[in-house]
């Protein structure tokens, strides 16, 4: 997927993931959602490497999203090890201007430092891991 936009959405009561964008995600745009009383984590960008064991020659992950202004709270119903924003295998996606709050983790997840180039920024992240 390319160049998609979730924008001022609701989603709630939701078993699993709230938004997931896996393997090849490029310039799409997360903005301005309500998230709430989710069953695991209300962001996720997933990739895979295939046989490639981390090397990154495919483009099989997200890289280049924007993640802002989202309103995120009471997640993680469910599953227990989710957060607010989830990332593995992913490079260069902005998540900024959030807020986000009450989940039984971390409210924000790097699962790994794959290729880098993540910016976290003006974030408002609050009662999380209880």
């Amino acid at each position: 997927v390319q160049g998609i936009n979730i924008t001022d959405c609701t989603f709630t009561q939701l078993g699993g993931n709230a938004i997931m964008l896996t393997n090849y995600a490029r310039q799409c745009t997360i903005a301005r959602n309500h998230i709430f009383e989710i069953g695991d984590s209300a962001v996720a960008l997933l990739g895979s490497t295939g046989q490639n064991m981390m090397i990154g020659s495919q483009a099989t992950y997200p890289a280049y999203n924007l993640i802002e202004e989202n309103h995120i709270h009471d997640l993680g119903y469910y599953g227990k090890q989710t957060s607010a924003y989830f990332k593995a295998i992913c490079r260069r996606n902005t998540i900024r201007r959030n807020i986000m709050y009450n989940g039984p983790r971390a409210g924000v997840n790097f699962n790994d430092g794959f290729a880098g180039g993540e910016v976290l920024e003006g974030n408002l992240i609050f009662t999380f891991v209880r």
